[in-house]
């Protein structure tokens, strides 16, 4: 049987991830998900390539209440309203797009957690942020067949999936793609590619340093980058740990 063993989101990209036990997954992927992120002094596109202990802040956003909250590793809160400020247009992998600074005493706490200026920015619509598509969807088992020597017990965060899937053998889930699936009663998912990695995947989520080339262990082992699959939703709907998934043939 093919189950649902995990839900993920990050409001900031790059932050810490949140994990849900029930959320509705709308055309956008799952709500908030990617809304906001960072950028330098110069207006690039802040992540973990950049910072890699972003992965240690944790960050919540209630869209219903427009209220933002960022816990740093020493315990600070920050929350609030995210009040908007001028407008920019931001680069993200060959796409422009729009969104307004954020004011607050959000950018000072940010920029010297990663020890340069850096400012809260958020899109202007929903989706905006994510790499390729909406929904990032990997198999437990997977991500398990790369634990080696050097890389033990995997943390699954490493991976950054708002999907996880118990049940599947390792990478079956690649052949999915140009099908779609359905998970628990209403929402169906186009699989639409290869999920590409990059650098994100060396740095250990607990304590936000970088502990092994993951990247290249994950080419030795696979013969390429990729990990796991890209989906797109065709049918929203609400979803919960335990949901059985099928595939639709």
């Amino acid at each position: 049987m093919i189950t649902l063993s995990g839900i993920f989101s990050a409001p900031i990209k790059s932050f810490a991830l949140i994990p849900h036990q029930e959320v509705y997954v709308g055309y956008k992927g799952l709500p908030g998900d990617r809304r906001f992120y960072l950028i330098d002094s110069k207006g690039k596109l802040i992540t973990q390539r950049n910072c890699t202990r972003l992965a240690l802040i944790r960050c919540g956003f209630l869209e219903s209440k427009n209220e933002l909250s960022i816990t740093l590793p020493d315990g600070r809160i920050i929350r609030g309203e995210p009040a908007l400020g001028r407008k920019i247009r931001t680069m993200l992998w060959g796409r422009r797009f729009n969104g307004h600074i954020v004011d607050g005493d959000w950018n000072d706490a940010i920029s010297e957690f990663c020890g340069f200026q850096v400012k809260l920015v958020k899109s202007e619509f929903e989706g905006n942020c994510y790499d390729e598509y909406p929904l990032s969807i990997l198999s437990k088992d997977s991500a398990k067949s790369l634990e080696s020597k050097e890389f033990q017990d995997i943390d699954i965060r490493r991976f950054r999936p708002s999907i996880l899937i118990d049940g599947l053998n390792p990478f079956e889930e690649n052949q999915w793609i140009g099908s779609s699936i359905s998970i628990g009663n209403d929402l169906v998912v186009q699989i639409e590619g290869k999920d590409p990695r990059c650098s994100i995947v060396s740095n250990n989520p607990n304590d936000g340093f970088q502990d092994g080339d993951m990247l290249a262990h994950l080419r030795h082992v696979t013969s390429d980058i990729y990990l796991g699959v890209y989906g797109l939703v065709v049918k929203p709907g609400r979803i919960a740990i335990g949901d059985q998934i099928s595939v639709n043939i």
